[in-house]
């Protein structure tokens, strides 16, 4: 009986598995030293050890969702020391990392041939004394990952419709404040909670996002999602002239991340902002003497515009006359004297001058304007133009100032200068969106150089300065503070390959 009973404790002690480096651990939910190998007592252990915590995530936005290339994080606690531990993700074994005796991580990464719906995955592992836990697939927390590559049905982006003052059909003219924009949104669920996105370009020229994305929920799905569009975000689109095109189009993304980019709008917008102007007005009479007439003569107006123009409206003692358009730019409206026309000067009016694109006669231009205070144009001697507000012969508020040789400003002034918001458009392809002060850059303010980089951030007296972000074309980016037009060694430089430095010395 004595020597079986030693056969048999000395048989199990030589089977016992203990973990390297743990001069401790968990048995039977007591705490013992590891067997010696000289000890002649065998500790008895038949429970099998078990999860105590178990959780899953992704590293997407939406944590309990993946898409490719997505990872996903699972989590485990054993109730003890455990060893021979696999884990199994869509019948894959999968490498597991130690944090401690008792918990581990997984992580697989999304691919495209995953297929969609929820993850499986399972655990098993044995503890000290050989009991098995296998292949146990349930969170404590309930967690669980549901695989979505699937992206949203293809459409085509929808119509693109200008607004605001003398709207027209695929037209974008001086008066036009905005676009409305729309977009068929597929009766998704995984839609809601995702975004809708414009884009424009003109001619050859690149995809530009319009504005921000917009958010979709639960309303929007199975309808026609309408968008507004400001002026400045149209106006904005690289290459925006008169004459020249805008083509649109738009993206879907669910909450996951899938994307569809639809087909383009059939809507192509046509840019011209050109005001028509008459560029003379002659009267006269069919009287023996032209400058004078008697009743029964015929005045006539006669007039040319600059371009097509919708038919004018005069009005003359009191009639409303159609010009007649005679040939090419030529108008001319008649009106026969009646006995009961007051004497004197023949005094005529007539309505604003529409172009057939909807855009209004030019204001008044005008080489000076010493004094005065209104909304109005003037053409400078050497080309350049002003078209906005004046206050007592000086810029003040709204208004658009054309440089021949530099570019374009539309925003706000004060005193002559640029103060306020504004964007000015640059001949060489840059741009500035945001706050200025005395004619410089101040304030927050974003600047698109023609190059493709770009920053963000604050602004003083035309230099960067202040807290501000710089993103380079090759994709390595700088946030922090900024000095003279400088970054400092206040800040974080991202490279293109992730890697991030935080200690900079001025550029010299």
């Amino acid at each position: 009986m004595r020597q079986i009973l030693i056969t048999i404790m000395i048989n199990a002690f030589l089977h016992a598995q203990v973990p390297d480096n743990y001069d401790d651990y968990d048995l039977a939910k007591e705490k013992v030293k590891p067997i010696k190998q000289n000890s002649l007592s065998v500790l008895f252990d038949k429970t099998a050890p078990t999860i105590l915590s178990m959780k899953v995530k992704t590293d997407n936005i939406e944590h309990q969702w993946a898409t490719t290339g997505d990872l996903v994080t699972i989590f485990c606690e054993a109730s003890e020391t455990v060893h021979d531990i696999r884990m199994i993700v869509l019948e894959k074994e999968i490498e597991i990392k130690r944090m401690n005796a008792r918990e581990f991580i997984a992580n697989y990464l999304i691919v495209d041939d995953d297929p969609d719906g929820l993850l499986p995955f399972n655990v098993s592992f044995k503890d000290s004394a050989g009991n098995t836990l296998e292949n146990y697939e349930i969170t404590t927390d309930g967690s669980s990952v549901t695989v979505d590559r699937t992206k949203p049905d293809a459409y085509t982006t929808g119509i693109m419709t200008p607004v605001g003052g003398n709207a027209l059909p695929n037209v974008w003219n001086s008066t036009n404040n905005s676009m409305e924009a729309v977009i068929p949104v597929p009766n998704d669920t995984t839609l809601i909670g995702g975004v809708a996105t414009f884009f424009a370009k003109i001619g050859s020229g690149e995809w530009e996002m319009l504005g921000i994305s917009h958010p979709l929920d639960a309303n929007d799905l199975d309808s026609l999602k309408k968008v507004v569009l400001t002026e400045d975000m149209v106006e904005a689109v690289s290459g925006f002239d008169n004459g020249l095109t805008i083509e649109f189009r738009s993206s879907l993304i669910d909450k996951v991340g899938n994307e569809t980019i639809g087909e383009m709008s059939e809507s192509k917008i046509i840019i011209d902002q050109t005001l028509p102007t008459l560029s003379r007005i002659d009267v006269e009479s069919t009287n023996l003497f032209p400058s004078v007439a008697k009743v029964g003569d015929t005045v006539k107006i006669k007039f040319i515009a600059d371009e097509p123009i919708e038919p004018p409206k005069f009005t003359i003692y009191g009639n409303e006359i159609d010009a007649v358009n005679t040939e090419h730019f030529n108008w001319m409206v008649e009106y026969v004297i009646k006995q009961e026309d007051s004497e004197g000067y023949v005094r005529f009016n007539y309505q604003p001058i529409v172009d057939v694109n909807g855009n209004p006669e030019k204001k008044e231009t005008i080489t000076q304007v010493t004094g005065f205070t209104g909304d109005t144009t003037i053409v400078y001697q050497n080309g350049d133009m002003f078209s906005g507000n004046w206050k007592e012969g000086i810029i003040d508020g709204y208004g658009t100032f054309s440089w021949k040789n530099v570019g374009n400003y539309k925003g706000r002034w004060m005193n002559g200068k640029r103060n306020g918001y504004g964007t000015m458009v640059y001949n060489s392809g840059s741009r500035y969106e945001g706050e200025w002060k005395d004619g410089d850059f101040h304030g927050d303010g974003t600047y698109y150089y023609a190059n493709g980089d770009v920053y963000n951030g604050e602004w003083r007296n035309g230099l960067k300065y202040g807290q501000g972000t710089y993103e380079w074309k090759s994709g390595n980016s700088y946030r922090g503070a900024w000095i003279n037009d400088h970054y400092t060694n206040k800040g974080i430089m991202t490279f293109s390959n992730g890697e991030k430095w935080g200690v900079y010395v001025l550029p010299k």
